[in-house]
């Protein structure tokens, strides 16, 4: 088949509209797990923000006389903490010219590009919190850099580690927390988890969440301590209704207590935390906001940023499995 002669069509002509979809497609993961789990309404007021441990004393046989005459034994003062509040930041530069013409998918740039940005200052927050092992500190005149404590460096009451593996934790003596020392590579195991759910009870926390890397959730998945792994479908008409296999776990029961499994695509791949969601938040000294910063040519100028830190209320109400590997 052939086109007539004298034929016009599109490959001639001129002025055609274009077809744009107005829309932007973005193909991230946005999702910050471990602050969306603990919270984030906490306030600070001050680039050092210190709070208060206590436990109780350990029990004992208490039978006494009549008419017995007491004496008294110092009660044992309160542990203060702290931790530092970081500053992270991202910034950009929109030209006027950019943000005047008409574009597809957002009006404006300089608010696309500050919710773009916003975005990935929290996505920096989760890593620093449970990406990497990150040592608090306070920063001086010479480098006025303060770092938080990141959560793997608080946990240090119920931990099981690989072998030459060493806890960190908060030396009281220097105010700061103390990154752990990472021991030898071993296969996550479900040993692993019963051995710290039995210290966290006898500690006398009660964690609710195993918190782990998504590519050690397969492994997990298959432990023998898995509570659901079947759904029950509604009877149907005919009474053919069958239970669906579910292919991963989401809870998990053993001898003290049911966790709830959470995937973190930024945590450490090779440490699990078994949480307490009530004894950790992200305090604020300052929001995420942006700011429009000096002119000096035709552009404007925006910096997104805020000043946080990691709270942990007290980390013997949570624990850690470290050194581990998803199950060949």
């Amino acid at each position: 088949m052939a086109q007539a002669a004298g034929t016009s069509d599109t490959y001639d002509m001129k002025g055609k509209a274009e077809d744009f979809r107005d829309v932007i497609y973005t193909v991230a993961k946005e999702e910050t797990p471990f602050q969306k789990l603990i919270g984030t309404d906490y306030e600070v007021t001050a680039t050092k923000h210190q709070w208060q441990t206590d436990t109780l004393r350990a029990p004992a046989t208490n039978a006494k006389p009549e008419g017995n005459e007491t004496s008294f034994t110092e009660v044992a003062p309160t542990v203060e903490v702290s931790n530092y509040c970081q500053i992270s930041d991202e910034s950009f530069m929109i030209s006027n010219t950019a943000e005047a013409v008409k574009k597809y998918g957002r009006k404006s740039e300089i608010k696309r590009q500050t919710v773009k940005k916003a975005k990935e200052l929290v996505r920096d927050m989760e890593y620093s919190m449970v990406g990497v092992k990150q040592a608090s500190s306070a920063g001086s005149a010479g480098t006025p850099v303060r770092q938080a404590g990141s959560l793997w460096t608080w946990l240090s009451t119920n931990a099981n580690r690989g072998a030459t593996g060493a806890n960190g934790g908060y030396n009281p003596a220097t105010n700061l927390t103390v990154a752990p020392t990472d021991g030898t590579l071993r296969n996550f195991a479900e040993a692993q988890i019963k051995d710290v759910q039995q210290k966290c009870f006898n500690a006398g926390a009660k964690p609710t969440v195993i918190m782990m890397h998504s590519s050690v959730k397969s492994t997990f998945s298959g432990f023998a301590g898995i509570a659901l792994n079947r759904v029950d479908q509604k009877v149907s008409k005919t009474g053919d209704a069958q239970a669906t296999i579910l292919g991963a776990a989401d809870v998990y029961q053993g001898d003290f207590g049911f966790l709830t499994a959470l995937a973190n695509p930024w945590q450490s791949v090779r440490d699990v935390a078994l949480l307490d969601p009530e004894m950790w938040e992200v305090g604020f000294l300052r929001g995420i906001k942006q700011t429009p910063l000096a002119k000096t040519g035709d552009a404007e100028k925006r910096l997104v940023n805020c000043e946080w830190t990691l709270v942990a209320k007290n980390e013997a109400s949570s624990a850690v499995i470290a050194d581990v590997q998803p199950t060949p």
